[in-house]
């Protein structure tokens, strides 16, 4: 199946991914210490659901992110320099997770977070953006940091993607089809299991884990931001 693709009246292009053999081809998530695939099936296995009407929701409506958990927050979508737009702009809002430092963060499970170095790496560029209409998902994006204000390719996850992540049998074997454990030149026993450039503002989400005595300062590189309103 070719990846389908939606355009918005100022020619925002984003691809379709619908099949996990498309997902893998993509690359997102790959190698470590990137966290994208976990960040990916944390989302679709353990807290999205599809209710009655054929509608992504969230599991627990406490943590819709309007509240801030998991350390979603709201987007700002933004041009970049190409004078194009990241997302399709519409009329109702986009948020975004998978920021390692942001409040609400450390409730991710402890498989999303093992990586994360709190160093100059591509430990913590990866992101999920999903739009919020009428308390459900309309859309939900994958993409990337590639430096601190700017994100690289994007691409939109099919709901029937989702549902396909959603009813594998495991972590492991999402991961296994993705060829993770390749890429990462580990064995399956290996892994641990687990119970823009803006004009309006940049928001630089600090470790408060780190301790006040370290001297040295967060490294300036695309894992300490995030642009938000």
């Amino acid at each position: 199946m070719e990846h389908q693709s939606e355009t918005n009246p100022i020619m925002v292009k984003i691809d379709t991914i619908n099949e996990l053999s498309q997902l893998k081809d993509f690359g997102f998530g790959r190698p470590s210490p990137r966290h994208g695939l976990n960040l990916l099936y944390w989302f679709a296995h353990e807290y999205v659901d599809i209710n009655s009407y054929g509608q992504m929701v969230p599991k627990n409506q406490q943590t819709n992110p309007k509240t801030g958990a998991y350390g979603f927050h709201l987007f700002s979508n933004f041009k970049d320099e190409d004078d194009d737009y990241l997302l399709p702009r519409q009329n109702f809002p986009y948020y975004g997770v998978g920021n390692l430092n942001a409040p609400g963060a450390n409730k991710l499970p402890q498989y999303v977070k093992k990586d994360f170095t709190h160093h100059q790496d591509s430990s913590n560029k990866d992101r999920i953006m999903v739009q919020l209409k009428d308390g459900y998902f309309d859309r939900v994006y994958i993409t990337e940091h590639t430096d601190k204000t700017n994100f690289g390719q994007t691409r939109r996850i099919s709901q029937g993607l989702i549902k396909t992540i959603k009813n594998l049998a495991s972590r492991e074997e999402f991961l296994r089809q993705m060829n993770y454990y390749q890429n990462n030149n580990q064995s399956y026993e290996a892994l641990p299991r687990a119970g823009y450039s803006s004009t309006m503002q940049s928001y630089q989400y600090i470790n408060e884990s780190r301790p006040h005595n370290q001297s040295h300062q967060p490294p300036k590189d695309d894992s300490w931001w995030c642009t938000i309103l």
